[in-house]
């Protein structure tokens, strides 16, 4: 049994440490001899657990929906202001801190290596599945708390929420100076309120 945990714990010890190879020097950064010195682990300690480092960025980019997912469901819910609740649910999907951003940045780098390599297709999808069902339950909880405009086409509003925080995620990464977190809040805030009533 300790063999098995161990297992698990050095597995999300090379998921870190790739997420932090990615983040800072791209995906060829994070070749599998780099995260095992930067891991201060041998080749074949890695490679025993993960055959590639294909197989690292399938791990890795599970992990990263598994911990957005955990965030997101911490998230408290302050129930007498649904529009705040919705705020610090999607503040978690942006780069507002050193974490959210080193995050953010490995999972773009994620996603345009899966636009030319099939086998990582599934998992960037996954992530994007995450965002599309936060989009809707934004959405579903300005609704019900009779917030949402009336003649609003929710399944719209929904995806029209996930491009603009995806829109919000990049341009924050691209050009931070342009928009610092104070700046991106505000944006979001605008946002929500232009689909209020």
């Amino acid at each position: 049994m300790p063999r098995n945990i161990d297992r698990e714990e050095r597995k999300r010890l090379i998921a870190q440490t790739a997420w932090s190879l990615v983040a800072t020097q791209g995906l060829k950064g994070a070749t599998v001899r780099n995260i095992a010195e930067a891991a201060h682990l041998s080749v074949g300690s890695v490679q025993h657990v993960f055959k590639s480092s294909k197989d690292i960025y399938l791990f890795a980019m599970d992990q990263a929906v598994a911990n957005a997912a955990a965030r997101i469901d911490a998230t408290p819910s302050p129930a007498h202001d649904p529009l705040a609740a919705v705020q610090h649910v999607l503040y978690e999907l942006l780069p507002l801190d050193k974490t959210r951003e080193a995050e953010a940045r490995t999972w773009l780098a994620f996603t345009a290596e899966a636009l030319v390599e099939p086998s990582l297709t599934e998992a960037s999808s996954a992530m994007q599945h995450l965002l599309g069902q936060v989009a809707r339950s934004c959405i579903e909880t300005l609704d019900e708390a009779e917030l949402l405009r009336a003649d609003a086409n929710k399944d719209l509003e929904a995806v029209n929420l996930q491009a603009f925080v995806d829109g919000l995620t990049l341009q924050m990464l691209a050009s931070p100076k342009s928009l610092p977190a104070s700046k991106a809040k505000e944006a979001l805030h605008s946002y929500l309120q232009g689909i209020c009533v």
